[in-house]
């Protein structure tokens, strides 16, 4: 089975978009996807239980109906760094438990999405072990999110470049996401070129601002969200 994790430059670029439209655009070609969120912070309560929103919005847009303490094993109120978050809760996260959990459900799909938590370098553990050591431990690929405008070209450089120099990570490729509408913010256009330039990086794509999120389609996905599915697969 094939796994990806997907970070990100920073807290609040669309990692959590980013990654159903490359949900959505695999799902087109028959294989069975799923989503993890290992880790999560800013959760609000339901039932008494905290829910992580990431995890909600998956669940609403694709159906998943996977045990929650599967896909998402710690998750955490407190709107903090989640190895803070840990810490506050009393709770140590394990990436032996994440291991388990992410092969308990390779078994039910063909390729499992693993969201980090925040920037690639946010700390999950209370011993500031990062989503660059998880995505290491997981021995997983990585795809970095980046928001698409000004500010873009130097969170983007120092990200692939730590992932690759620092943790050794194989980096599949870069996507810019439009955070705004009516962004007429010209590094928008030349920021892919630059990053491609001063890393080498593959620029997977480029996602359009869509509005308010929750009210987004799998097939409106499919279709602002155009690229060879054989960039996750092959």
């Amino acid at each position: 089975m094939r796994g990806i994790f997907i970070t990100g430059t920073d807290t609040e670029v669309g990692k959590t978009f980013a990654t159903a439209c490359i949900a959505a655009l695999l799902l087109k070609t028959g294989l069975r996807v799923g989503i993890m969120k290992p880790v999560a912070s800013g959760a609000y309560i339901d039932n008494g239980k905290p829910v992580s929103g990431d995890v909600a919005f998956f669940k609403k847009l694709f159906g998943f109906n996977d045990d929650p303490k599967l896909i998402n094993p710690y998750c955490f109120i407190d709107p903090i760094a989640p190895g803070l978050a840990a810490g506050n809760a009393n709770v140590k996260v394990s990436f032996d438990i994440i291991n388990g959990n992410y092969n308990k459900l390779a078994k039910i799909y063909d390729i499992l999405l693993v969201e980090g938590a925040g920037g690639l370098l946010s700390p999950l553990t209370e011993t500031f072990l990062t989503n660059a050591d998880l995505a290491k431990a997981m021995d997983l690929p990585v795809v970095v999110v980046s928001k698409a405008g000004l500010g873009a070209i130097n969170q983007t450089v120092i990200t692939v470049d730590y992932a690759r120099r620092v943790k050794d990570l194989t980096v599949l490729g870069v996507i810019f996401n439009c955070l705004e509408s009516g962004n007429n913010d010209p590094s928008i256009k030349t920021n892919p070129g630059v990053v491609k330039e001063m890393t080498n990086a593959r620029i997977i794509g480029s996602i359009p601002y869509c509005g308010d999120a929750e009210e987004i389609s799998v097939e409106r996905l499919q279709k602002i969200f155009q690229c060879d599915p054989g960039l996750f697969i092959n």
